[in-house]
Parts: structure tokens; sequence; C-alpha cells
């Protein structure tokens, strides 16, 4: 990974009780882990494709789904892969 020391980042906060920079960087890490845990959701999952109208189907649709991406977390952790360098149906690459 090559880093540039020309580059500069902006964070733009509303949130006035954030003193310093490297607490907006903090929480702009953690909105970042959130942001990839819904992109990978809906592109791993599907669970976007949910065309059930009931609530108790949409828990269910939206429970596995997020079940489905649990599992291939876990497939994951060892070879220490992204979910988009992963092979999921088994096939040869």
């Amino acid at each position: 990974m090559v880093t540039s020391t020309n580059r500069t980042d902006y964070i733009v906060t509303n949130d006035m009780t954030q003193s310093d920079t490297d607490e907006a960087q903090k929480a702009s890490g953690r909105r970042w882990e959130i942001e990839q845990f819904h992109r990978e959701a809906k592109q791993i999952t599907g669970i976007e494709y949910c065309q059930y109208r009931l609530n108790r189907s949409q828990r269910n649709h939206i429970a596995s789904a997020l079940l489905v991406r649990v599992a291939f977390k876990e497939r994951l952790i060892k070879p220490n892969k992204r979910f988009t360098e992963m092979n999921f149906c088994g096939c040869a690459a």
C-alpha cells in the first residue's frame, strides 16, 4: 500500500463536541465500517431484492440474508480476503 504525503483528506462534521481531528477521524472510521457493512450486505446477499409485503416476511428475508453474510465473512477470516475476492460458487477461478 502506497501512501502519498501530498494528499489532504477533509472530514466535515456538525458535531460541535468534537474538539480535535483524531476524534473526528475515529468517528469517520466507524461510519465507514458501517457503510462497508451495508454495501457488502447488498452486493453479496441480495438483501435489496426483497419483494415481500408482510413485515414478518421482510424480517425473515433480511435475517436470512445477514446470516448468509456472517457465514461468508467467517470463510473470509482465515484467508484474510475481501468479499469481492472470494469465489462463492466453488468454481475454478
